[in-house]
């Protein structure tokens, strides 16, 4: 009797126990859970998201996942499971203007370490997000529907964030952004696909947008597809709001056929700042006809960017100060070795000293001689530079030979009092006197006196 009770007991804490298990393996109400995709889990990825409520993660195991058109109406995350390569690939072509992934209004989602390939398939945007998103170590790959046509990336949503991401052989577009606010992308990088018959845009940002760019990589968007030309960045006012942008800690934008296009309609209620970053070898780093806050940028060189191609800017860009290195050795974002001074150019556009030769010079004779200088920054403050003159004559020279803007020379040389630069140009007279007859030679030079 003891036995059958003993045994009676054990078999209802089995039986307990069992129920106990179960209830424990149910969320309760509102709590997030996770679903797996693969491996025991849902066989697809689109059953998983049917199944998922709002705050569930949704984790995918390693593999080739087909993924139909979908529009996602609930506040989820998708994510590749530890140390697993997960590819998402198209059912079937999207239909131009049509998205592949829809991110509806209202709705958050977050999507990790996911590899979107179109290859084969006619893709028109991967991911259309009106609602926020955040996306992390995602790739995207042969998303092209047609010649100059297919996007990775378009936002609409505030607050959305794309990082360390990886964008090859893209149609046309990397991440556009179009009156979405507080969004950032920082760390990606966009590989165009070159010279040729083809078109490239890293980044597009439309009108009504707040963006802060940082540590982006963008390179080689280089081909033209009439009347379209490729850009790294092209920034647009399409819709007559106010664009704010902050492009920093070292982007770099290197090897485009036009590093920045920027078209703001000469609004001055738009806010665009590029300040230290790596801007090289492309055929024309800024092009705009808006006045554009520039400075901090390495241009390749410890020079300014040049006046023509390549890698000019145009003459609305201030640039000055420029970075003659990358260093940052507090990483703070902002390059170390900045060219403060206000350099200066001749009318022909060189740096370099100029040199005259005045030949059989008669004493008591006087020459106005009339000097056009143009500064190399654009748009200068007030800054102060000398103009030095270096005289010699064959035979030897004296200091009281000449007489510059009627003063002796000092030595070999006259030099001016500092003089204030308030515009691009400047054009100074300067009178010559000369008491002994003879053959000159004069070198001139242009000093910072900030």
């Amino acid at each position: 009797m003891i036995a059958k009770k003993s045994a009676w007991k054990a078999v209802t804490l089995v039986i307990f126990t069992g129920i106990l298990l179960i209830l424990m393996s149910v969320p309760a109400e509102g709590e997030e859970q996770y679903l797996l995709v693969g491996d025991g889990g849902y066989a697809t990825i689109e059953e998983a998201i049917e199944a998922a409520a709002d705050g569930d993660k949704i984790q995918i195991s390693a593999g080739n996942y087909p993924l139909p058109q979908i529009n996602l109406d609930k506040s989820i995350s998708l994510s590749a499971a530890e140390d697993s390569s997960v590819t998402i690939v198209p059912i079937n072509d999207t239909g131009t203007n049509r998205n592949w992934i829809y991110v509806e209004a209202d709705h958050s989602v977050q999507m990790t370490g996911l590899i979107f390939d179109g290859k084969g398939t006619k893709i028109d945007r991967v991911i259309y997000a009106d609602g926020s998103l955040t996306i992390e170590n995602c790739a995207f790959q042969n998303i092209v529907y047609k010649l100059g046509k297919g996007r990775a990336i378009t936002l609409h949503g505030d607050q959305s964030i794309v990082k360390h991401c990886q964008f090859c052989n893209i149609g046309e577009l990397g991440i556009y952004i179009d009156r979405a606010s507080g969004c950032v992308l920082e760390s990606n990088a966009y590989r165009g696909k070159g010279i040729g018959e083809k078109l490239d845009y890293g980044f597009k940002i439309g009108g009504g947008s707040e963006v802060t760019l940082c540590g982006n990589c963008i390179q080689y968007c280089q081909g033209i597809v009439e009347p379209k030309r490729s850009a790294g960045i092209w920034i647009i006012d399409n819709c007559g709001q106010p664009i704010v942008i902050n492009i920093e800690d070292h982007n770099q934008i290197d090897n485009n056929l036009t590093g920045f296009n920027i078209d703001l309609q000469n609004t001055p209620d738009h806010h665009i700042t590029i300040y230290g970053n790596k801007i090289e070898q492309n055929n024309t780093a800024i092009e705009t006809n808006d006045i554009i806050d520039a400075t901090g940028n390495y241009w390749g060189g410890d020079a300014p960017p040049p006046t023509n191609h390549p890698n000019c800017v145009s003459d609305t860009v201030c640039y000055c100060p420029w970075a003659q290195d990358t260093v940052d050795a507090d990483q703070d974002g902002d390059y170390d070795h900045l060219v403060k001074s206000v350099l200066l150019s001749w009318a022909n556009g060189t740096t370099e000293d100029q040199h005259f030769d005045l030949q059989n010079i008669q004493a008591g004779e006087t020459i106005d001689l009339k000097l056009l200088a143009r500064t190399i920054d654009r748009a200068p403050n007030q800054e102060n530079v000398v103009i030095i003159f270096q005289w010699t004559r064959e035979g030897g020279l004296q200091s009281t030979d000449i007489r510059v803007n009627g003063t002796p020379l000092n030595g070999t040389q006259y030099q001016t009092s500092p003089l204030t630069i308030t515009d691009i140009s400047m054009q100074y007279t300067i009178p010559l006197q000369f008491n002994r007859s003879g053959s000159y030679s004069l070198q001139i030079k242009l000093v910072d006196d900030s």
